[in-house]
């Protein structure tokens, strides 16, 4: 017989001088009453340290003891023993190892400085910031002091340089109809200033002669990280964009100003300007319009508490975006645009991760204008419906819904890297007028993937087949990718 199991009567902290019981008890996972559970022991023990460690009592101890509650059989009060120890200040901040990178660049990537309270999230935080400037293989940090127990460390920051000039190409298959090549070039420290210049080009074709379909893609950017010495970023785009397809043919040329900045860890906002012409021909509709100037501002916020932005396991991104083109900007097209993207990432057990993504956009056009074709939103790219061919899909409506639906889980693991399957169902649909939008109308994928794990997130194989209108002669479709589709 298992017997009836043990509860908590009372919780003690002893030893809370300087940071104070109360304080911490709310930084408990359990209360008086529940069931005695080791595992949130423990945990309400990392919690209280990791506490006191962000107060710079970083050689604080805490254990904890049970004892028998008088008259309480099944009882045990829960008592917390914690010795604070002396709180630790930062000495000097020093850097090792740059050579021809500027050490400014580094410099302004370490926010934990001389004189403050040692916090080794923020020494964890500029480790982070520095290795994000894409200029080094490898960054590490000592904290000298500390096996002495010291009030007073120093911290060390050792870097291993990369080579800032860079070349990739590559290709692939961008979807089972479409095959991609690039070429790219880069420079991740122009003027030894952490600027970034980026050179892209792809051209993407679809494999079988009848359709004679390809597009043509190039690009330059200019990146600066801290515009005007400040906590701003800044990029120039340039691109032009030659797509032609069965149904239509589009070119585009332009480019967009890019301005903003992180509000904090987890949140960035950004402001936008982008300038193109559009020159289309729609065959289907049997319209062709003369080339067509857009202006437009885009304000657009994001919000990512993913624990991996490449392979995550828990955690959750949201976005929001909003478009304004014409009006007191000029050009020749004037419309709106909304777009939100929420995405969830659960893992229950220890190898399973559910992964769950909705988005939805409208875009209207004043004025007395029409809604440029170029502008409509399409089902391709991240808002594919996996197990349809693209021309299947809808060419472009002014309401948009999708949601995606994943299961991923490892299978066994090779050579250090772990091969697994993932379960999805996309859904979503995009309609020309509000009055048009049926529930009933969504399209609907489904299928098994297999993911390969990499450096830079999974290799993705994925099979899927339309549900809501397959046919006798449809055998599904086969997806490449590197990356989750979200």
């Amino acid at each position: 017989q298992e017997g009836s199991p043990y509860t908590i009567s009372s919780i003690v902290i002893e030893g809370a001088e300087k940071i104070g019981a109360r304080k911490l008890k709310g930084l408990l996972t359990m209360r008086t009453g529940q069931v005695l559970k080791n595992a949130l022991i423990y945990y309400s023990e990392f919690r209280m340290r990791e506490f006191y460690a962000k107060e710079g009592y970083v050689y604080c101890k805490i254990d904890h003891r049970l004892e028998t509650s008088p008259n309480l059989r099944y009882s045990r009060l829960l008592i917390f023993e914690i010795v604070e120890g002396n709180q630790v200040k930062v000495g000097t901040v020093s850097i090792s190892g740059d050579e021809s990178v500027r050490r400014g660049i580094i410099e302004r990537e370490i926010v934990i400085k001389p004189g403050e309270i040692f916090n080794p999230g923020k020494a964890y935080e500029s480790q982070r910031r520095i290795y994000g400037t894409g200029l080094f293989k490898d960054v590490r940090f000592d904290v000298v002091g500390a096996e002495e127990k010291k009030e007073i460390v120093d911290l060390v920051f050792s870097v291993v340089e990369g080579k800032p000039k860079w070349v990739a190409f590559g290709g692939g298959f961008r979807s089972p109809d479409w095959i991609s090549v690039y070429l790219n070039w880069g420079h991740d420290n122009l003027l030894n200033n952490g600027q970034k210049l980026k050179l892209e080009s792809s051209y993407s074709f679809n494999p079988y002669p009848s359709e004679n379909e390809h597009e043509e893609r190039f690009g330059i950017s200019h990146r600066e990280p801290y515009l005007f010495n400040s906590l701003f970023q800044g990029q120039l785009h340039l691109f032009h964009h030659r797509v032609l397809l069965e149904s239509y043919h589009i070119i585009e040329t332009g480019g967009h100003l890019r301005m903003g900045r992180y509000m904090g860890k987890h949140i960035e906002a950004f402001a936008e300007y982008k300038f193109k012409t559009a020159s289309v021909e729609i065959f289907k509709e049997s319209d062709t319009r003369p080339e067509a100037v857009t202006n437009s501002v885009r304000l657009s916020v994001s919000r990512d508490y993913r624990n991996n932005i490449f392979d995550p396991r828990n955690g959750t991104f949201s976005s929001f975006a909003t478009e304004y083109a014409g009006g007191l900007l000029g050009g020749d097209n004037y419309f709106y645009r909304f777009i939100a993207d929420a995405s969830a990432f659960y893992n229950p057990l220890r190898s399973i991760v559910f992964a769950l993504r909705a988005r939805g956009g409208l875009i209207e056009s004043f004025g007395g204008r029409v809604t440029p074709f170029e502008e409509r939103f399409a089902l391709r790219g991240t808002d594919a419906i996996r197990g349809y061919r693209e021309q299947d899909l809808t060419e472009g409506g002014n309401y948009l819904i999708t949601s995606n639906a994943e299961m991923r889980f490892p299978v066994f693991k090779i050579y250090g890297r772990y091969i697994g399957l993932a379960y999805f169902v996309d859904m979503g649909n995009a309609w020309r007028n509000k009055s048009d939008i049926k529930f009933a109308d969504l399209q609907a994928g489904a299928g098994v993937g297999l993911r390969l794990e990499t450096p830079i997130g999974p290799f993705r194989l994925d099979y899927a087949r339309n549900i809501t209108g397959p046919s006798d002669t449809d055998l599904g479709r086969v997806y490449f990718g590197i990356g989750h589709l979200f």
